[in-house]
């Protein structure tokens, strides 16, 4: 849970709030010299607070299989569910940077989370590739499973509407290629991930149900 003691910058507080007016609060924020990469005292930067706020959005929301609003959220509003994409592409505009080594509770990186959240709306779907395109470019090994065993390309296909999901699959598969042929090494993988890259398989590749931790 987010707690109001974790957040120290002005941008961290507005992203908790995560509502309708939030952009143009942390554009105002940015152009009087708000840093957009400032960590609060447990390490998360805005970008990560995002994801995170995204997340719980989506766990509280009876529409995306929730059952009510986590402890830390201040109120059962589900405004931010349909910002919180633009809102990252925002961050990413004004300097935030990608973490590829941070990981949650359940072992799952910024990427993963990138997943967890409610599915954009359709007309964000566009910003939401670019999102992903653009932490594909930070390093982030797409093979990578959290502590229940999903991987993004897992994740990734609970989140997605079935029109959309040839274009986020493509995405993730052709990155996957990629750093398999790079193989070794990206900058903070385990041996245990590296592993899980060389055993991981595209076609035929399994699902995961709702309950195994999303």
């Amino acid at each position: 849970a987010l707690s109001g003691g974790d957040l120290d910058s002005p941008v961290a507080t507005e992203i908790r709030r995560l509502r309708s007016k939030s952009p143009e609060v942390i554009d105002i924020l940015c152009a009087h010299g708000a840093d957009v990469n400032q960590p609060n005292r447990a390490g998360r930067t805005p970008l990560g607070l995002l994801l995170d706020c995204a997340r719980a959005r989506r766990l509280a929301s009876p529409a995306d299989g929730g059952g009510g609003t986590p402890a830390g959220l201040a109120s059962a509003s589900h405004s931010g569910r349909n910002l919180w994409v633009p809102l990252a592409q925002l961050l990413l505009e004004k300097g935030a940077a990608w973490d590829a080594r941070w990981q949650d509770a359940q072992g799952r990186n910024q990427l993963m989370l990138l997943f967890s959240g409610p599915a954009p709306p359709s007309k964000d779907f566009g910003i939401f590739v670019r999102l992903v395109g653009s932490a594909l470019g930070a390093n982030f090994d797409v093979a990578f499973r959290d502590k229940n065993g999903n991987s993004a390309l897992d994740l990734a296909r609970l989140q997605t509407r079935p029109e959309e999901w040839p274009t986020l699959h493509r995405l993730l598969t052709d990155r996957f290629s990629d750093q398999s042929a790079e193989e070794p090494s990206l900058s903070g993988i385990s041996d245990s991930a590296s592993s899980t890259r060389r055993s991981y398989r595209v076609v035929g590749h399994r699902g995961v149900s709702p309950s195994s931790g999303n």
